[in-house]
């Protein structure tokens, strides 16, 4: 049985940010090509090694719609002990959206965080936010796979109006460090981001949330995770289980099954933009159109940024506030599906 949370209206975004590994010029590897991907997986003979399978340059962008992505790690070399971390990219992410609202750190209530590639097992990334931010308020992290994003957003509504007046929410992906040369269809899809949105009490308006969605459901198969216990054991670093691992079919037909169940929920609601989880090309275009969506009024990242996780529903939210024209009253729809399994959705009217 999926939870659905009724609509919270007098809530506004006051500001939006995103930041990338580019960001941090030569300590982090920055924009990958397709290319760069194969030379850094194979090494400089990268063409006979696709030759060799099958392969071509192209076939990131010709499977998975994925031109280009970024990362903060070179995967394929030892993690240098001075790269940037998720941290650094959620404080990059956020310092721009408090920027965007015109708002001071020290006037923040709330700050969610959420990441499936924490830097630290321990330790609060909310917490090393809120502090870089000067935010004494409560910091507190959120775990949902790659549906943490929304889940986080979600979330923060519901703070607002019951004692916070204005809350920061960031999701962000290192998952370069966590891909490797055993599986390069996956370390083709993936790159590293953060996106960031500050919420805002706004009595007497009309916008914020109008609906919402959270549903777990039974996964068969073999999951899309990385599957090594923390902390790490030898057997298991020897076994290469602390990298992605491929899903089978069973698990990405009931990832596509959720996909389906959750967006048909929302077609009722008539979205005017929708900025969803992105993995594939294929997926989003088969989201969009179980939600009925055109093409031209759903927003991604894709082609140039990769898979972004639980980081992408936020970038690329901010994308759309930052690139469209979108009226006061339309409506937001966004989606995650994620490993575990369970999804998040969410409407919000502008």
């Amino acid at each position: 049985m999926s939870l659905v949370l009724s609509s919270q209206y007098g809530l506004r975004i006051v500001g939006t940010g995103m930041a990338l590994p580019s960001d941090f010029g030569s300590r982090a590897a920055g924009r990958i090509s397709n290319e760069d991907l194969y030379h850094a997986l194979f090494g400089p003979r990268f063409a006979d090694e696709l030759a060799r399978r099958g392969w071509t340059v192209d076939d990131p962008e010709t499977r998975y719609g994925i031109r280009s992505r970024e990362w903060l790690h070179h995967v394929g070399t030892p993690p240098a002990d001075d790269a940037p971390d998720v941290a650094d990219l959620s404080i990059a992410a956020a310092e721009r959206a408090i920027d965007d609202a015109g708002v001071l750190g020290s006037s923040i209530d709330v700050v969610l965080a959420a990441t499936s590639t924490p830097a630290r097992i321990t330790s609060s990334l909310a917490a090393r936010v809120g502090a870089a931010l000067e935010c004494s308020g409560a910091c507190l992290d959120l775990r949902a796979g790659g549906a943490g994003g929304l889940a986080a957003w979600i979330t923060a509504t519901r703070m607002l109006g019951g004692g916070a007046r204005r809350a920061l929410v960031v999701a962000a992906e290192a998952s370069s460090f966590y891909l490797g040369v055993e599986e390069p269809g996956i370390a083709a899809v993936y790159g590293d981001g953060a996106g960031a949105l500050v919420l805002q009490l706004d009595p007497g308006s009309e916008s914020g949330l109008v609906s919402a969605r959270f549903e777990r459901r039974d996964s068969t198969g073999r999951a899309f995770t990385v599957p090594g216990a923390l902390p790490p054991r030898t057997r298991a670093i020897d076994a290469g289980e602390y990298r992605f691992q491929r899903p089978d079919a069973d698990y990405t037909e009931r990832i596509d099954e959720t996909w389906r169940a959750t967006l048909k929920s929302f077609r009722a609601l008539r979205a005017d933009v929708f900025v969803p989880y992105a993995v594939t090309r294929a997926r989003v275009e088969a989201a969009r159109e179980v939600l009925g969506v055109s093409a031209d009024r759903t927003v991604d990242r894709l082609a140039d940024l990769g898979c972004l996780g639980c980081a992408g529903p936020l970038v690329h939210a901010h994308t759309a506030l930052h690139e469209r024209e979108l009226a006061a009253g339309s409506t937001l729809v966004s989606a995650a599906v994620a490993g575990g399994i369970t999804s998040a959705a969410l409407a919000w009217r502008i």
